[in-house]
């Protein structure tokens, strides 16, 4: 940070601290615009443990921004990610999200076991979104996405799907016989239009 920076940060700290309500979300906002290079501070863990959502919301966007070096928090992402859903709480979103821009490999197999539960109520499109963030990392959740697209539990997401899948980076060996078996089954033209581009980039590497 320039010293301009350094010293504006400092008053963005007092405001998550002192701050009125609307002062604190606005500090949150602007930390967002210094991206990697927003040190995590204790104020701004201290937003994650809102549970009125005035802050923690914004505090896990803020985390999401500053990526990588914000994996100090991945555990606490993961804890928020596996509570239960309250009302217009979109704190489970924010959270799976996050951690995918973070991408600390301890939060797939968490990502993951959102996409097998299934449930209205959990945030599974952007635990298959974060999945995609992960790239070679997160291979072995191939075969559970390539499983989904047997299941109409999961037809809002196909589509979704396969654009992760062509994410990581899958070996083709293992992922064209089940997607050409996808092109003999009744799939809407759209669908199977993704799935021969998906097959066309696999076959040309």
């Amino acid at each position: 940070m320039t010293k301009y920076e350094s010293e504006l940060f400092a008053i963005l700290r007092k405001m998550l601290t002192n701050g009125a309500p609307a002062e604190r979300k606005r500090a949150l906002r602007i930390m967002r615009l210094f991206g990697s290079d927003c040190p995590v501070t204790p104020e701004i863990v201290e937003c994650l443990k809102d549970v009125t959502g005035q802050y923690r919301e914004l505090a896990i966007k803020l985390l999401a921004s500053i990526g990588k070096e914000a994996r100090s928090q991945t555990p606490k992402l993961i804890e928020i990610l596996q509570g239960r859903w309250k009302g217009k709480d979109w704190a489970r979103k924010d959270a799976a999200l996050a951690l995918g821009e973070i991408g600390d490999a301890a939060a797939i197999e968490v990502l993951r076991s959102v996409i097998v539960e299934g449930n209205e109520q959990d945030p599974v499109s952007e635990a298959i979104t974060a999945i995609g963030k992960f790239g070679s990392t997160a291979q072995n959740t191939v075969p559970l996405l390539l499983d989904c697209l047997n299941d109409i539990k999961y037809q809002d997401y196909w589509c979704l799907i396969l654009e992760t899948i062509s994410k990581l980076q899958p070996k083709s060996q293992d992922v064209l016989p089940v997607l050409r078996k996808q092109l003999r089954k009744r799939k809407p033209n759209y669908l199977k239009a993704m799935i021969r581009e998906l097959i066309q980039s696999l076959t040309a590497r």
